[in-house]
C-alpha cells in the first residue's frame, strides 16, 4: 500500500507508498565553507584603487532543494514524510521536483488535520454574533493592557506596536493573547514573511495532477448555544501574560534569523 500525508506550521505531510509532511523542519541550508584562499583582507581606510568602479549591490537568488523527506518502512509498506515550516519568505522559491515524484507515485496523501467548529447557526444569524464575538476580544474587566501587563512588558510592547502596528488605539483594550497575536500577524507581513501554506498546496496540487487521492483527518466540534459559549468566555479570566511575553520573544529575537 502507498500513501501521503502533507501540513504546515505545526503538521506532517505522509505519503503511503505514504507521505507525510512532519512540523518543524527548516528549509535553510547551510552554505560550503569558504577556504583560506578565497578570503581576501580589505582595509576599509584604504583608498580605491584608480580606475576602480563602484557597482551597484547584486543580490544573488537560487532555488532552495527542500524541504527534506524521511522514509519509513514496515514490510512492504513505505511512509514518506515531508516536513515544513512556518513562517516562509514571501518570494521563495522552492524545488519541489523531488516531492512531486514521491507523491505521483504514492497511493494516497494525508494532509495535516483540521478541526471543524460548527456553531449550526445559519448566515444571517451568524452575523448578529459579530458583536458578542469582537467584544470577547476586549478584556472583561474593561482594564487596558498598561493595566495588566507589567511595566516592563508594558514598555517592550509600545516599541513594537509602534514598529509593526502603528497608532491603533483600540488595541490596547484587548486581551493580551489577542494583541499578541495581531502584532505577530504584524510583524510577519512586515518582515516579508508570509503563513501561507505554500509547501502544503504544492503537494496538494501534485496530487490532484496525478489523481493521487488525498485524506484530512478532521475533528469536529459541535456548539450547541454559540452566543452562550462566547458569553462565557468574555467574562473568563485568561492567564495569558506568559504567551504574550513569549510572543515579544520569538518578534524580537527570531524575525532576523
Amino acid at each position: 500500500m502507498r500513501r501521503i500525508v502533507s501540513g504546515c506550521v505545526c503538521s506532517m505531510i505522509l505519503l503511503s507508498s505514504m507521505l507525510m509532511v512532519a512540523p518543524s523542519t527548516a528549509f535553510a541550508q547551510t552554505a560550503p565553507p569558504v577556504s583560506d584562499a578565497q578570503v581576501v583582507p580589505v582595509d576599509p581606510s584604504a583608498s580605491p584603487a584608480a580606475g576602480s568602479l563602484d557597482l551597484d549591490t547584486v543580490v544573488i537568488s537560487g532555488r532552495y532543494p527542500g524541504p527534506g523527506l524521511w522514509k519509513v518502512r514496515s514490510g512492504e509498506r513505505t511512509l514518506w514524510i515531508l516536513g515544513t515550516q512556518n513562517p516562509l519568505p514571501k518570494r521563495l522559491d522552492w524545488d519541489s521536483a523531488n516531492v512531486e515524484r514521491r507523491v505521483a507515485a504514492a497511493q494516497e496523501v494525508l494532509m495535516p488535520p483540521t478541526v471543524d467548529m460548527d456553531a449550526d447557526v445559519g448566515f444571517f444569524r451568524g452575523l448578529t454574533l459579530l458583536p458578542s464575538l469582537f467584544k470577547a476580544r476586549k478584556d472583561p474587566e474593561g482594564k487596558r493592557l498598561s493595566d495588566v501587563l507589567p511595566a516592563a512588558q508594558y514598555a517592550r510592547w509600545q516599541v513594537l506596536k509602534q514598529r509593526y502596528i502603528g497608532g491603533d488605539r483600540g488595541i490596547e483594550e484587548w486581551r493580551p493573547v489577542f494583541a499578541a497575536l495581531e502584532l505577530y500577524n504584524k510583524a510577519i507581513t512586515r518582515s516579508g514573511m508570509t503563513q501561507d501554506p505554500m509547501v502544503s498546496d504544492a503537494v496538494r496540487k501534485a496530487a490532484k495532477r496525478s489523481k493521487v487521492k488525498i485524506t484530512t483527518p478532521t475533528l469536529k466540534i459541535k456548539i450547541a448555544n454559540a452566543k452562550a459559549a462566547l458569553r462565557e468566555f468574555s467574562s473568563e479570566a485568561l492567564n495569558d501574560q506568559d504567551c504574550f511575553r513569549r510572543t515579544m520573544d520569538r518578534i524580537e529575537g527570531d524575525l532576523g534569523t
